[in-house]
């Protein structure tokens, strides 16, 4: 019995100290040394720049013909559309105009419209004046948390706390 003990004890003990040579021979624990960490970044980037020049290639033969452009548009629209899903059916928003402010060349309305039944949105809509021809305007959606419980609005909280920190380094 003592044999196999003593036999046992030796076998660990040498294979304690096998392993501390192997681990002490290895150095750090490192895959790849520093200098090679940007391969892995280069080797994504490649396929990015390939897939940039792609674009590009098809955008400038997109605008050799009208015809070229529009079927590039139409292109982007349903790779668009293949990302985001379907778009929910065109409903009646109740825009309601609830104020308007006078620029030079333009003028500011203030709507509220529903995005859904019952779930309404604020939103001002920059719209250019004296024009003969539909043109493009600007809506700001007005964005706060839907969670928000407080009474001042999140970018006031920002701008207060801002203040409030730059008082504080006025003081210390």
């Amino acid at each position: 019995m003592r044999k196999i003990i003593g036999f046992r004890t030796l076998c660990v003990g040498l294979g304690i100290w096998v392993g501390t040579v192997v681990v002490s021979a290895q150095g750090e624990f490192k895959a790849l040394p520093w200098s090679q960490s940007t391969a892995y970044n280069s080797y994504l980037m490649r396929d990015v720049h390939r897939q940039f020049a792609s674009r590009q290639l098809a955008i400038q033969q997109a605008f050799t013909s009208p015809a070229g452009m529009q079927e590039y548009l139409e292109g982007c629209r349903e790779r668009y559309k293949q990302i985001v899903g379907t778009f929910p059916e065109k409903e009646n928003l109740n825009v309601q105009v609830v104020g308007k402010i006078q620029g030079t060349g333009y003028h500011i309305e203030k709507i509220i419209f529903e995005s859904k039944p019952g779930r309404y949105v604020t939103a001002h809509l920059y719209m250019p004046e004296n024009m003969t021809v539909p043109v493009p305007a600007l809506s700001l959606i007005h964005i706060s948390e839907p969670t928000r419980q407080a009474e001042i609005s999140y970018a006031v909280f920002c701008l207060k706390k801002k203040k409030a920190q730059q008082n504080e380094r006025h003081i210390v």
